[in-house]
């Protein structure tokens, strides 16, 4: 027998690069017009479970969802359908348009779920296989999981929120702010930050972001012993960031170079 041969990290490339299964298929006429809440109801899916049940002939139509936020990378996001249980991931683009209302939409299902609809760009097994039987035939086999790629149209019943005004010489001041911009690398951030534990094999130190939903910013040049591993509690760490690194389901990672400890120069 031969076993599966993973289709998700082909699928999942495409959906973090922000790309159709096919760059060469137009997008529908009416792709750039701004949707309403009258556009809720005449949704071709009222849920993610229909859409997904209704396999490839879902592709290109509407669909109203109910998420929470996950990881973001440079054009899209994993997101995470709230009240459905069918065995699928979602990868979400990121309009530039609606990036204030990403920021606002609530991580992990802590809070209210928004409403998003979403143009269905394919729905796909999560992995496929197979094996030759014994008359020498091909026998397909495919996961009952499925990753759904889709344009995000509209997000609803959240506030938009703008990034955080930063300090004076500091481009950024919140992680989501970095993640939701497009840095190039070079600009400076300041967030309240404490290292983690270190690994034995680590040659860098790795800290996590205070705030509720903590994320990891890493320093590639900061050696164990240097003054950022002892920042057990939180601190004011400004730091220069590195160019962005390429699509990674974990998220979009971030890295940087030291500037001060709590407003001191290392």
């Amino acid at each position: 027998m031969i076993r599966a041969l993973a289709l998700a990290a082909l699928v999942g490339c495409k959906a973090r690069q922000g790309e159709s299964p096919d760059p060469a298929r137009k997008p529908p006429p009416d792709a750039l017009r701004q949707y309403t809440e009258a556009d809720l109801a005449i949704a071709d899916y009222q849920t993610m479970d229909a859409a997904v049940a209704a396999g490839r002939g879902a592709r290109d139509k509407l669909a109203i969802v109910t998420i929470a936020r996950g990881e973001i990378r440079e054009n899209d996001f994993t997101a995470y359908a709230c009240g459905e249980h069918g065995p699928f991931s979602m990868f979400l683009t990121i309009p530039e348009h609606l990036r204030d209302r990403i920021r606002a939409v609530p991580k992990n299902a802590r809070g209210a779920c928004p409403r998003v609809l979403v143009r269905v760009r394919s729905i796909e097994p999560a992995s496929s296989g197979g094996h030759r039987a014994a008359d020498g035939t091909w026998v397909t086999e495919e996961s009952e999981s499925k990753i759904v790629m889709a344009e995000t149209l509209a997000i609803f019943d959240v506030t938009p929120q703008p990034p955080t005004p930063p300090p004076t010489g500091v481009q950024f001041a919140r992680i989501d702010d970095i993640v939701l911009s497009k840095f190039k690398g070079g600009e400076v951030a300041e967030l309240a930050l404490r290292a983690m534990a270190p690994s034995e094999y680590s040659t860098h130190v790795t800290m996590r972001t205070c705030e509720e939903d903590s994320e990891v910013v890493e320093f590639p040049d900061e050696k164990l012993d240097s003054a950022l591993q002892h920042v057990t509690a939180c601190h004011a760490i400004r730091f220069k960031l590195r160019p962005r690194g390429g699509p990674d389901l974990a998220g979009q990672r971030i890295e940087g170079e030291l500037i001060t400890i709590g407003g001191v120069a290392r």
